[in-house]
């Protein structure tokens, strides 16, 4: 996988070689593959941090990685900086990741099939509260000035996740629960560890 990764980066010509701040590879999802296979090709959207390569020269003038968030967002907020100082990623479809989110399994909804990731409780408690923490505190940059504003605001608006954890997934209230405190942690700000968890 690294060895696709680098040698797609190398074929690049020196000027485009400048501007490449990520490496990202494809990875698995419980459907396939997310992205299909061809050749390499350069975008702004940065990616998964995931079996991401990072070119350590950006690392001063972007920064690091905000661990206040711990889990979920991590690199969409990374990616975000990385665009914001106009570096570019080179996503290599055939550098393939095996990853998996959860312990997913697939179920039919009126005409589509969904895809629920059966995460903890803790889980939900991370992903609202980031969501709700950069989308919602951090409006004008994580949305009004976000190439896919659309799909960013409808995440908050509706929360997919939420809404499939509701009508597939066991343990609903405690889970409810833990994705409540993260909304209202993502509103006074507070980052860092999910208080009381104990466990992965």
């Amino acid at each position: 996988m690294l060895k696709i990764m680098l040698d797609a980066y190398r074929a690049l010509p020196s000027g485009q070689r400048e501007r490449i701040g990520l490496i990202t590879p494809n990875c698995t999802l419980a459907t396939g593959l997310a992205f299909p296979d061809g050749e390499p090709s350069i975008n702004r959207d940065g990616g998964i941090t995931s079996g991401q390569l990072v070119k350590t020269s950006i690392l001063p003038v972007v920064g690091f990685w905000n661990e206040g968030l711990f889990m979920d967002q991590v690199d969409g907020e990374f990616s975000c900086r990385v665009r914001q100082h106009n570096f570019l990623t080179i996503l290599v479809p055939r550098a393939i990741l095996g990853h998996r989110v959860g312990h997913p399994t697939i179920r039919r909804f009126l005409w589509k099939t969904a895809v629920v990731p059966n995460y903890s409780p803790y889980r939900y408690y991370y992903i609202s509260r980031n969501a709700v923490y950069l989308y919602v505190r951090n409006f004008r940059t994580y949305i009004l000035r976000n190439e896919h504003w659309r799909d960013a605001f409808w995440a908050i608006v509706i929360p997919r996740f939420f809404i499939k954890m509701l009508l597939f997934e066991e343990n609903r209230a405690e889970k409810t629960k833990a994705a409540w405190h993260g909304v209202l942690d993502g509103i006074r700000g507070r980052l860092g560890r999910m208080p009381g968890q104990i466990s992965n």
